[in-house]
């Protein structure tokens, strides 16, 4: 691996490190939906996420890019139990509105018992954006550890996801997509 993509695969490890246990209200203040200020500085609001399914009360709040990060990474994450069954790990980083919410992802791929394939080398591309939405095409490299500790990098995945911006001045993924939808 080079010394690049260990850069990148320790930069998206820390962004979901902060999105998942940093403290609330940590990051930068932007203006938040329909103040006026720019789309760039409305992505980083502190707050905390509102308690649901699968979300404790004092979630931290996420920009946006990190709501897409961490929910990719719970939702690609998988092991052999998962198998023909839908997992709930991507839940919490699901905004109330989303369709998906509650019903889980199906995994129709499993690893073998004892490996794990998880997303690394996560990388975010904008694709469009509205006054509470942003797109992203997310593209990403599977990788299954193996029981013996063995890794096997699979080809490139890409998918679009929609992050939200919630009243509590949170950001939350509210749909997926492997096709791009319509701009937000």
């Amino acid at each position: 691996m080079s010394r690049l993509s260990q850069a990148v695969n320790v930069i998206a490890l820390c962004a979901v490190l902060v999105a998942c246990g940093g403290p609330a209200g940590s990051g930068p203040v932007g203006g938040g939906p329909g103040s006026g200020a720019p789309a760039s500085a409305t992505r980083t609001h502190p707050g905390e996420v509102p308690s649901g399914p699968g979300r404790p009360s004092g979630s931290p709040a996420l920009t946006p890019e990190a709501a897409t990060i961490a929910y990719v990474v719970a939702a690609r994450t998988v092991t052999a139990a998962d198998a023909g069954a839908p997992h709930h790990r991507a839940d919490r980083y699901l905004s109330p509105e989303s369709p998906d919410l509650g019903k889980g992802l199906q995994v129709r791929d499993a690893p073998p018992v004892g490996a794990t394939r998880r997303p690394v080398d996560v990388r975010l591309e904008d694709a469009g954006s509205a006054e509470d939405k942003v797109m992203f095409r997310v593209t990403y490299t599977p990788v299954s550890t193996a029981a013996d500790g063995t890794l096997t990098r699979g080809p490139r995945e890409h998918l679009y996801v929609t992050a939200a911006y919630q009243p509590s001045g949170a950001w939350l993924v509210h749909s997926e997509s492997s096709t791009p939808p319509p701009t937000p």
